[in-house]
């Protein structure tokens, strides 16, 4: 079957932009089942997607279903949320598991049970620092992929999850921290905030590999 080209496609794309449909990743699949429609129903595509202003053939086609990609896309904005979460835990699952992961999280918490005893206070303030320092990178990282992109719905879930675990891991009794406090640091707290550590890690990871994927999925409007 013939397919649209990236020029025919960007009209499309245009179109969504134009009628409210601002998160990229909605927009693309939207944009996929508009294309797969147009494919099998048009068989002129020079035709259908020829620049008559706003008598052109594949303008008119888009207008007549504007309500129904509304309708489509305040769908999309109700249960994406719920569906990149599970598509985050998911990916989060495949991590715990991946070998490399255990290998690494494994050489580090060696060094960590055999020094806590003398070294707990700061041992649990880098795990601290650690932990913040990721959080901030992949929020940074972020703010620097929508800027070249533009709005994500998958990325809000990352940081939505991000702000709920956070808020957690600061305000927990068990793993709140203050450098200036000269109370004892327990090897009990230390362990907490090494499991936020492995958590946060892991999610960089995630975060990371599904980064790569949205760039190379969105390249087209990268470029």
């Amino acid at each position: 079957m013939k397919q649209l080209n990236s020029n025919q496609i960007k009209h499309i794309d245009n179109f969504l932009e134009a009628i409210g449909v601002d998160f990229v990743d909605i927009r693309l699949e939207m944009i996929d089942h508009i294309a797969s429609e147009i494919e099998e129903k048009v068989s002129d595509f020079d035709h259908f997607f020829q620049d008559q202003k706003l008598q052109s053939p594949y303008l008119k086609y888009l207008l007549s279903k504007q309500k129904s990609f509304n309708e489509l896309y305040n769908k999309q904005l109700r249960t994406k949320f719920w569906t990149n979460f599970l598509i985050i835990l998911k990916q989060l699952l495949e991590q715990v598991i991946d070998i490399k992961n255990i290998l690494i999280l494994t050489a580090f918490i060696l060094p960590v049970y055999f020094l806590n005893i003398q070294y707990t206070k700061p041992i649990t303030q880098i795990l601290f620092l650690s932990t913040i320092g990721i959080y901030l990178y992949i929020s940074l990282s972020n703010k620097r992929l929508e800027k070249k992109i533009g709005k994500l719905k998958i990325t809000q879930s990352y940081i939505a999850l991000l702000s709920i675990i956070t808020y957690i891991y600061v305000f927990l009794p068990v793993t709140s921290i203050n450098f200036n406090s000269e109370n004892k640091y327990e090897p009990i707290n230390m362990y907490f905030h090494f499991v936020f550590f492995c958590l946060s890690f892991l999610i960089l990871k995630t975060y990371k590999k599904s980064e790569k994927k949205i760039k190379k999925n969105y390249s087209v409007l990268t470029n």
